[in-house]
């Protein structure tokens, strides 16, 4: 007699085990040959850093590999009994859906954490017994993988198990599972596009968004080994995913056997998917008409009109393989492609048009705490400023910038502005202008800087000597490398700021046009700064002269 609470049936387990034993003998494979073999192999090397390094969550292909086969159990396992033949046949017999779905999960999970287990340990077993070259391999080190692949695994299977539950067809499970799996990166990636494409200087991505929102991008951007922090995110990737599991079981005990087969089992959920679908197939291929404008204006233009053709194509393939069938647009579909039109028309109008003047917004100087500004004509420093007055003048130039022409296809110099505002919020912009935009609208101003005393202390002080090298060019070509000796660094600074003070920004500009030489200092942080002079740089090339360096190319 059949339990009433019964969540396990073994019949049903054993012959799942019999027909996908081969998903365990895959993972187990995969394994060995991603990280078992390679740190055997590179165990007695210096390659076995990087092997380390792996094993830390930046191995990038082998995260890869493990996700998929997380979602391919699900797929296979789940499909196995959630279809349309399956499941009127398994309802006839004495079984109930708890055990299937139940079972099925722990079959699942078998197959996929056992290789899990025993790679784990023979990690250890490598880090007791192998003498390896670079370091040892802890205990700490193998439960922090152990950590990060459990997961990978958790977060890419719960969903998939969430799709396939709210399909009852194999392709839309395969589809729907790899795309909610990178949903979060698709959407960072789509609005950061679609801001920096139609809003001036704004091109910096959600970088928190993007980090965090996957388990599979959390884990490619760890930098330390397991602390307090990771266990914790981990841990919440764990739970979202196990939360995915029972939200499936909640919903497949409600769905209908009837709409098993469907691509998806309920109607205002498979809209959703169309709509969702929709956007991503059409803003795509439309960003790949614009792609080669260069004014925002005509931009703007073209995305509304590609968008709204390209929208009616990605409505018919998402909405076709929603209803699976060719004929999709009767009445009632029609009317809700007209709903995905305002949808798609409110979103150009924040993003596209820039209603909210995201373009043109500069903090104020009081709402500042310091800016980061940095620029070829800062020596390709990032240069921290805190004093209002050169805040200002920061300001001013960034106002110069927004009203020069935004389409020129001559980027000769680039402007990189973040403020730092005293709530702790940033605001980053970046900006390409040609040279003939440059003299235009920015000179002024750029020299008012060169002026500002604040700024010139900061520029040079961030110049302390670990190595000077002047290059001498020619025809765009190295002739000679010159370095500096220590005792002559002082000096260097001197002259160097006494050019940039008393020449004008013409012959500034030129010179980093139309370099002779390029003075690069290489700091404390291993930061290289790179300083253009020519012949107008009297004070420079007077004590080079002085000092005993030749500065004449070879073959000049």
């Amino acid at each position: 007699m059949m339990s009433k609470n019964s969540y396990f049936n073994k019949t049903f387990f054993k012959n799942l085990m019999k027909r996908f034993w081969i998903i365990g003998l895959g993972m187990m494979v995969s394994y060995v040959l991603l990280y078992l073999y390679p740190i055997y192999q590179g165990a007695s090397s210096e390659g076995y850093q990087y092997y380390a390094a792996y094993l830390k969550g930046s191995y990038f292909i082998g995260n890869l590999i493990i996700s998929t086969i997380a979602i391919l159990t699900s797929v296979a396992l789940l499909y196995f009994y959630h279809n349309r033949t399956a499941s009127t046949i398994i309802h006839s017999m004495p079984i109930k859906r708890s055990e299937l779905y139940w079972t099925s999960f722990i079959a699942g999970m078998i197959l996929m954490f056992v290789p899990l287990i025993l790679t784990t340990g023979i990690l250890i077993f490598y880090g007791k017994t192998i003498p390896l070259y670079y370091r040892e391999l802890s205990i700490n080190h193998c439960l922090s993988w152990f950590l990060i692949q459990s997961a990978l695994i958790f977060f890419a299977y719960g969903i998939t198990q969430f799709c396939g539950i709210i399909t009852g067809n194999l392709y839309t499970h395969c589809i729907l599972g790899v795309f909610f799996n990178s949903l979060p990166w698709l959407s960072s990636q789509f609005f950061t596009i679609l801001k920096s494409a139609f809003t001036y200087g704004v091109e910096e991505p959600s970088v928190a968004f993007e980090n965090y929102s996957t388990a599979f991008n959390y884990v490619l951007n760890l930098e330390k080994w397991l602390t307090l922090r990771t266990i914790a995110y981990l841990t919440i990737y764990i739970a979202i995913g196990i939360s995915l599991v029972f939200i499936a079981y909640f919903i497949y005990k409600r769905v209908k056997l009837e709409y098993i087969g469907s691509s998806v089992v309920f109607d205002r959920l498979k809209d959703i998917v169309v709509i969702i679908g929709t956007l991503v197939l059409s803003s795509f291929v439309t960003f790949l008409f614009i792609s080669n404008e260069t004014s925002i204006h005509t931009m703007r233009i073209t995305f509304v009109i590609i968008g709204i053709i390209d929208s009616f194509i990605g409505y018919y393939i998402s909405r076709m393989i929603a209803d699976m069938t060719l004929y999709v647009f009767n009445k009632k579909n029609f009317k809700k492609f007209i709903i995905y039109l305002v949808v798609f028309s409110l979103m150009c109008v924040f993003f596209v048009f820039d209603i909210t003047d995201e373009e043109n917004k500069i903090p104020k100087t009081g709402t500042v705490s310091y800016v980061t500004f940095s620029s070829d004509y800062s020596g390709n420093q990032d240069v921290k400023l805190n004093d209002s007055d050169t805040i200002d003048i920061i300001h001013d130039i960034h106002k110069d910038i927004l009203k020069a022409p935004h389409n020129s296809n001559d980027s000769s110099h680039y402007f990189n502005i973040t403020y730092h505002l005293v709530d702790g919020k940033t605001l980053t912009r970046s900006y390409n202008i040609s040279q003939e935009c440059f003299d235009k609208y920015v000179k002024n101003d750029m020299k008012s800087l060169y002026t500002n005393v604040s700024y010139m202390n900061q520029i040079f002080r961030n110049m302390h000597w670990v190595e000077v090298s002047v290059m001498n060019y020619k025809d765009d070509t190295m002739d000679d490398t010159v370095y500096l000796k220590e005792d002559d660094f002082r000096g260097l600074k001197y002259a160097l700021r006494k050019d940039y003070e008393t020449l004008s920004m013409d012959t500034i500009s030129d010179a980093i046009n139309n370099y002779k030489y390029s003075i690069e200092v290489i700091n404390d942080a291993d930061y290289v700064l790179t300083f253009y002079i020519n012949k107008d740089f009297e004070n420079t090339v007077t004590y080079f002269k002085k000092r005993g360096y030749k500065l004449v190319a070879k073959n000049s």
